[in-house]
């Protein structure tokens, strides 16, 4: 597949939506972990869909290595997503670590007061995204 920024876009999201919301219309099926094969997730895509008929690994590694907001990690021959599921089961995708004294939430401007009044919850996802940089924050 040759691939510019708005494919590699539309592949992450159309990713995310494999492995963070509906593994099933995909044909996947992902462990407790959240790792499903890469080969199994290109298959899932490549039937969703005419538009992925001649994706490839390599595809996968060049679109998680363009993005700055890692979203998904590759090991061997299995990937997943890192952040974001809205799945009912819940899926441990990181080891508890002892955060830094300061984090912060990339949120819409509109949303600030909700926030304020009601804390930062995680809506129709597992987690609240949190970075240990405003420029990170900003970007997801």
């Amino acid at each position: 597949m040759k691939a510019n920024s708005s494919d590699r876009r539309s592949l992450s999201k159309t990713v995310s939506h494999a492995l963070r919301h509906e593994p099933e219309s995909y044909g996947i099926e992902l462990d407790g972990s959240g790792w499903t094969p890469v080969e199994e997730l290109l298959s899932g895509l490549r039937r969703k869909s005419a538009r992925w008929r001649d994706l490839r690994f390599n595809d996968l590694e060049t679109m998680i290595a363009s993005s700055s907001k890692r979203r998904f990690e590759i090991k061997g021959l299995q990937i997943r997503a890192l952040y974001g599921h809205s799945l009912p089961d819940r899926i441990v995708v990181a080891q508890p670590v002892t955060p830094p004294g300061e984090l912060y939430h990339g949120t819409a401007p509109e949303v600030v007061a909700a926030i304020l009044a009601g804390g930062l919850r995680p809506m129709r996802r597992q987690y609240v995204h949190l970075s240990g940089d405003t420029e990170t924050a900003v970007a997801v």
